[in-house]
C-alpha cells in the first residue's frame, strides 16, 4: 500500500516517474489549485492500491516542475528504483 501524501510533503520521486522525472530526485508537493483534493485522480498505473492518488504538480529542489506523480512513485527515502 502506498503512503497517503499531503501538500507540503517532501518526497523522493523514483526514476522514470511521471512527466519530467528522468532520474530519481527530491520534490515537494506544492500548494497549488491543481493539487486540491477535488482535482486529484486515482492512480492509473495499476499498482494494486485502490486508494493511491495521482498528484498533479510537484517541484524539485532545483526548481523544475514534475507533473502527474502517483503516490506509488513517491518514497520517504532516496533510493534508485526503476518503474516496471
Amino acid at each position: 500500500m502506498s503512503k497517503r501524501r499531503q501538500i507540503g510533503d517532501k518526497v523522493w520521486v523514483i526514476e522514470g516517474a511521471a512527466f519530467n522525472a528522468s532520474r530519481g530526485q527530491w520534490a515537494t508537493i506544492v500548494d497549488w489549485i491543481s493539487n486540491k483534493e477535488e482535482e486529484l485522480f486515482p492512480c492509473c498505473l495499476n499498482c494494486g492500491d485502490d486508494v493511491c492518488m495521482e498528484w498533479n504538480d510537484l517541484v524539485t529542489t532545483d526548481g523544475r516542475p514534475l507533473y502527474h506523480v502517483s503516490e506509488c512513485e513517491m518514497l520517504d527515502n532516496a533510493i534508485s528504483v526503476e518503474v516496471a
